[in-house]
């Protein structure tokens, strides 16, 4: 990375190390993937979360339904977090909402997504986390794209 950005290197003091198979798994090359918007709605027992993400000037919008208990919600937020992103990065590759799970750091909430990536035979997990600033939703959907994005930018470094 640092080379890159035109710095030099001292061979002698850093060592370099490849990064596995990144070039398995096409069509995931691209800009970061951003929350644009959330929308949610109750209905008796039932919550119907709407994310909306962009990339560049492009919106992508999914919506999903569930039972809407404390701990369902965040995994329904994650689903349609990893629906919407998949609209821009096509068939190549299948996300799966593996674990949400609510965390404290340091006194402060945080939320962390695993999420499986499945690309042919291969399997990748990758794990994002995001700080909860008052809304549940809105920090899923942001630890779901950290997730994501993390393999984006491996991508980009090549």
């Amino acid at each position: 990375m640092l080379v890159k950005l035109g710095k030099a290197l001292d061979h002698k003091r850093i060592s370099v190390a490849q990064l596995g198979d990144a070039d398995k798994i096409p069509g995931l090359l691209g800009p970061r993937i951003l929350l644009q918007k959330i929308n949610y709605s109750t209905s008796n027992n039932v919550i119907t979360v709407t994310i909306t993400v962009t990339v560049n000037d492009n919106s992508y919008t999914a919506t999903v339904e569930g039972l809407n208990n404390r701990h369902y919600r965040l995994r329904l937020a994650a689903e349609a977090t990893l629906s919407a992103a998949t609209q821009h990065l096509g068939d190549n590759a299948k996300f799966v909402t593996t674990e949400v799970q609510k965390i404290l750091m340091a006194g402060q909430e945080a939320i962390v997504v695993l999420v499986s990536l499945n690309y042919e035979q291969d399997e990748e997990d990758l794990l994002g986390a995001a700080l909860n600033k008052g809304d549940d939703l809105e920090a899923t959907a942001r630890a779901t794209l950290d997730a994501v994005n993390r393999r984006l930018i491996v991508f980009q470094a090549e």
